[in-house]
């Protein structure tokens, strides 16, 4: 976790911060910021059609917009966005951002339905420390695009208070910070790695924070995350 506007960091940690995994569905945000700074995106609030197929999420299964497909970390609307932007735009973008190893290949599979998805299948990864340095630029507004698309990103990662959203809906993420503190966040996962990343706002403070946990019994990012948080006294900071 980062302290915005000072050197104040605080980590937990047992094993190497700057080890890269999959970005998994963390990558929705840099993908969505790319989405609307090149046009892919033109309206945030545009309903973009089911495509019928039966996933194995109910909140899948219907049209969505930007935030809603934020909200539901919906994988068919970055598959589609994903080409709608194309390879050259994402390798540009990934290079601009300085976003972990920066690179994929993104091909059709010759035996399924749909793309390999790049975010998801191990080719572009990123560290816990890289996706501190990302969201230091996002929130700091250092990232060289347009300031009405860093506000449409920002809104689209807003929690209700008590849960964190995701494909299944949603998780209890209790808070215990001052009732003013403001939650945003992204999960991601795949069958080896679980991510919860994020800005708490604070009266006049703002922090990042960025959480990984490899795969196994019980192990989710999520958990940790609201553990961490919970223990972690900003008074005392």
């Amino acid at each position: 976790m980062h302290e915005l506007d000072t050197q104040n960091y605080f980590e937990v940690s047992n094993s190497d911060c700057n080890k890269r995994y999959s970005p998994a569905s963390t990558f929705k945000i840099p993908h969505s910021l790319i989405g609307l700074e090149i046009g892919a995106i033109k309206d945030p609030n545009h309903l973009v059609p089911w495509d019928g197929f039966n996933y194995w999420t109910k909140y899948w299964n219907q049209d969505h917009t930007l935030y809603t497909a934020m909200k539901y970390s919906v994988v068919p609307y970055y598959i589609k966005l994903a080409a709608k932007i194309g390879n050259v735009n994402l390798h540009r973008y990934l290079k601009e951002f300085e976003y972990g190893n920066q690179y994929f290949i993104n091909r059709k599979h010759p035996l399924k339905r749909q793309e390999h998805i790049f975010w998801l299948n191990g080719e572009l990864k990123i560290s816990a420390n890289e996706q501190i340095a990302f969201l230091k630029k996002l929130y700091k507004n250092e990232l060289n695009v347009q300031d009405k698309n860093l506000k449409i990103v920002k809104k689209s990662l807003i929690q209700n208070r008590g849960i964190v959203s995701n494909s299944m809906g949603g998780k209890k993420f209790i808070l215990k910070w001052e009732p003013e503190a403001i939650l945003s966040s992204k999960t991601g996962g795949t069958d080896s790695v679980s991510w919860l990343v994020g800005h708490i706002k604070f009266v006049e403070r703002e922090f990042i924070f960025t959480c990984v946990a490899t795969r196994g019994k019980g192990r989710s990012a999520i958990k940790a995350a609201n553990l961490i948080l919970n223990d972690y006294d900003i008074n005392k900071q």
